[in-house]
């Protein structure tokens, strides 16, 4: 495309995960546990709930009863926004709007589904374990539409790393992904620079690929920063404006001074 003489990559593209992405791709042993999205019984409000709960824990709490995305609500903004809207914001609709934007390439990263897949700290292991397969194999199929510039980006958990070691080399070889993502907060205790974890790190490195390392202000792990915020009078506001920056500090910071960074480690 080169618009404007540049070429362009958004290394940091969201997608809107449709309602009924658990409901086609996740493995029929959980469907009875697959997280929908619905009105909470409490407010009304549109969420996403993981066996009955809404997801993040805080949505139905009073104070944030305008924090859910008017985006799964109301039909408003430009042509090509509403149009989006309508069509579900699917593949079609994301290479609109990077033609619109003049992005040529985009590595794809997930919204809901972090919350949901990888950044709560009781899921069962194998529960969670079919959550990022089925993300995943929705993502595969979302890429199909232009795979020369839709890029995908593999979740994959901390909390069963054998697994995380498979899927991370399916994702790679099999559905073609160009990375994994994985969260910066501490997920049941585990840190990324773990000695648990050198497995996926040994993987990763075998299989030459990218490791986005993208944190949330969900505050939906018990040890995640965002929650010391959740009672300020602009919770939102001063979660994102602090969050991020403390959550990637932390984990540069752990990842340099432990070893994972280095040919050996210490």
């Amino acid at each position: 495309m080169a618009k404007q003489g540049f070429r362009i990559i958004d290394s940091d593209l969201h997608l809107i995960e449709p309602a009924d992405l658990f409901e086609r791709y996740l493995d029929e042993r959980f469907q009875a546990r697959a997280p929908r999205r619905e009105a909470s019984v409490v407010s009304g409000q549109n969420t996403w709930a993981v066996e009955g709960k809404p997801t993040p824990y805080w949505i139905d709490w009073p104070e944030f009863k305008h924090a859910n995305s008017r985006l799964w609500q109301k039909k408003e903004g430009t042509a090509q926004q509403v149009e989006s809207f309508e069509r579900g914001f699917d593949a079609a609709s994301t290479l609109q709007a990077m033609d619109l934007e003049g992005v040529d390439v985009a590595p794809l990263y997930r919204s809901a589904a972090g919350v949901l897949c990888v950044a709560t700290d009781d899921l069962d292991p194998e529960f969670r374990s079919a959550l990022c397969r089925a993300y995943n194999n929705w993502l595969a199929d979302f890429c199909k539409a232009d795979p020369t510039r839709l890029k995908g980006v593999a979740l994959v958990p901390l909390h069963d790393i054998s697994f995380a070691v498979e899927e991370a080399q399916r994702a790679v070889k099999d559905l073609r992904f160009v990375g994994v993502c994985l969260y910066p907060e501490p997920i049941a205790g585990r840190m990324l620079y773990d000695p648990e974890v050198e497995p996926l790190w040994d993987a990763l490195e075998s299989l030459n690929t990218a490791v986005g390392i993208h944190g949330s202000s969900n505050a939906t792990s018990r040890e995640e920063v965002s929650r010391r915020y959740l009672h300020h009078p602009a919770p939102r506001v001063v979660s994102h404006a602090i969050t991020f920056p403390f959550q990637t500090m932390g984990v540069m910071a752990g990842m340099l001074l432990s070893g994972v960074l280095s040919a050996t480690r210490a």
